[in-house]
Order: C-alpha cells, then structure tokens, then sequence
C-alpha cells in the first residue's frame, strides 16, 4: 500500500465502549497512480489512559511509523475535543480538519438552549389540554 500513496489523509475518532474502555479508530484516503480514491481503515486500537494530546499524538504517530506514512501525510480530520485538536497540533505538517456534521452539531445545540424553556412551556401546555380531567371538561363546555 505504500509504495501507492504519494500523499494522504487521515480521519481519527476515540469514542468509549460500554466497557468504559476506549478505542481510536484512524482511517486513511489517498487517490492512486490511477486517480482511483482509495480508503484503508489503518487500525482499531484499544487506547491506555489517559487520553491527553500528547498520548493520542504519540500512538498516531506510532500507527503512522508502522505503516510507513509518516511523510505522506498532510491533513487529518476529527472531533472538536481539546484532546484531539492538541494531539494534531503536536504532529508535525500536519494540518487538521474538523468533522464539519460534529461543529454543526455543537452550533445547532448551542443555538437552541435559548428555546428549551419554551419549549418546556409548550410542552406542559400540551400535557395539560390533552390530560383527562381537562378533556371532561371541554366536553361539559361543549355540550352547553
């Protein structure tokens, strides 16, 4: 696979098990020497504690060194953990892209604490018309 790779990108991701064990999973994406885009998962590996920048930096690094891409690679896509975005800054020309659905996500979240008590009201309003004392009595006003 090497000796095909001129350039790449990686995307990582660390996420927790049930177990409470965690994982970092990096892929890596190159197009070929006949522009075909090419995607090889490089590993899935069981992380030790703790999961600091420098950790996380030091077993990409290691992952790459295995793999032999350690001077092919020039972007690297993840989360927008501190741990994650320092671990990026700590590989050398290396520049990293954020998962653009997980800054959506945190910007969305973000924009809709203002409109939970709203729709907490909306909510009770809802829970009050609709329970069956309230029915009752509807039906009374109705009938007259």
């Amino acid at each position: 696979m090497d000796s095909d790779i001129i350039n790449c990108s990686l995307t990582t991701d660390l996420w927790t098990v049930r177990s409470r064990m965690e994982y970092i999973g990096i892929m890596c994406a190159y197009i070929d020497k006949q522009f075909k885009l090419n995607e090889a998962i490089l590993t899935i590996k069981y992380v030790l504690y703790p999961h600091t920048g420098e950790a996380i930096a030091e077993e990409i690094m290691s992952i790459l060194s295995e793999w032999k891409l350690t001077d092919k690679v020039f972007t690297i896509t993840t989360d927008n953990s501190s741990n994650m975005i320092k671990s990026a800054r700590l590989i050398p020309r290396l520049i990293r892209i954020p998962y653009t659905a997980h800054t959506l996500q945190l910007v969305i979240g973000k924009g809709l604490l203002p409109a939970k008590v709203l729709i907490a009201r909306a909510k009770r309003l809802m829970l009050f018309f609709t329970s069956p004392k309230q029915t009752e009595k509807l039906l009374e006003i109705q009938k007259i």
